[in-house]
């Protein structure tokens, strides 16, 4: 499909450049057609401070994952999903889903993809509230000091 060629390449303005650990379509036919294909795009941002700083970074590469892949009308919905390698209490190390945001087409029809940038500077938490679905691990949830609109 379109919309994943070079994605990686494509996205010049975000963090996400060069770091796409996956990009796939997933097939929903017969499960929800009116939001048929399902993309999933899967990074792994690089160095970040903490983990107010990775939210920052997986929510502005979400925005523009996201606006990129809703350039192709045959998108029906995406899942955008930040990764970082994890270390367990037992010294176990993992590689983690840390947030996912999952918007529909009906939703990216809504959004000024500019103006959910300026937004997305100003509360790095935005893309996750307006978004259709998110999820945000606990390790990075608990450590947030203001949560905002994820509250709700």
């Amino acid at each position: 499909m379109a919309a994943l060629k070079d994605i990686d390449e494509k996205m010049i303005r975000s963090d996400i450049k060069g770091k796409v650990k996956y990009a796939r379509i997933l097939d929903l036919t017969g499960l929800n057609d009116a939001e048929s294909p399902r993309v999933v795009v899967g990074f792994k941002p690089g160095t970040v401070l903490s983990e107010t700083d990775f939210l920052t970074v997986a929510g502005a590469s979400s925005v523009d994952a996201a606006a990129l892949l809703f350039e192709n009308p045959a998108v029906g919905s995406v899942l955008i999903e930040a990764l970082a390698d994890m270390t367990d209490a037992y010294g176990n190390k993992s590689e983690d889903i840390l947030t996912r945001v999952w918007l529909s087409r009906a939703t990216a029809e809504k959004i000024s993809w500019d103006g959910l940038r300026d937004l997305q500077l100003l509360d790095n938490k935005h893309i996750f509230c307006i978004a259709d679905d998110h999820f945000i691990h606990p390790t990075i949830y608990q450590k947030l000091k203001d949560k905002g609109c994820l509250l709700g």
